[in-house]
């Protein structure tokens, strides 16, 4: 059995939000160039399509940049507010994390087989599952262990982890 419990800290916590910020922000990009381009290829098929809805296109556009400014643009305080401290149980067929729900703790279970890849970022992993990416992922900082050793996890996710190049 593996086990991490205790605080992120505030490094490894805002690091984790420029990753998470990255990948929202994609999606959002990503978003609005399929939205223009399904636009395009109505118009080209209907012609007069562009006449009935080039407002609603160019506010939703406005609205999506906005969003994103706002996310690259999100201080440090706000981020640093919401303080991670997960508690993270690994055993050889599941992961468990501790999370708070109406009041109470509760333990959230993942199996061991939908560990899509182990993201290793020198002072932290990140576990991302299957149909998932960093935003969801669940962060192991390394000096948090407190049953086991990094040997033992990297073992276990021998074939799943990620060095990331700095």
């Amino acid at each position: 059995m593996i086990e991490f419990n205790g605080s992120i800290t505030e490094e490894n916590q805002l690091n984790r939000m420029k990753k998470v910020d990255k990948t929202v922000i994609c999606m959002f990009f990503g978003f609005l160039i399929v939205m223009w381009g399904i636009l395009i290829a109505l118009e080209l098929i209907f012609s007069g399509f562009w006449q009935d809805l080039w407002k609603e296109y160019v506010v939703g556009s406005v609205i999506m940049l906005v969003v994103i400014f706002l996310i690259v643009k999100t201080p440090k305080e706000i981020v640093l507010r919401f303080r991670l401290s997960p508690h993270i149980i690994i055993t050889e067929e599941k992961l468990s994390v501790e999370l708070w729900k109406n009041g109470e703790k509760v333990w959230r279970n993942r199996k061991l087989s939908r560990v899509k890849k182990v993201l290793d970022c020198g002072e932290v992993y990140y576990i991302i599952f299957k149909f998932g990416d960093i935003t969801n992922s669940w962060v192991c900082q390394k000096d948090n262990i407190v049953n086991g050793t990094i040997g033992d996890f990297e073992t276990l996710f021998q074939s799943k982890i990620v060095r990331e190049i700095k």
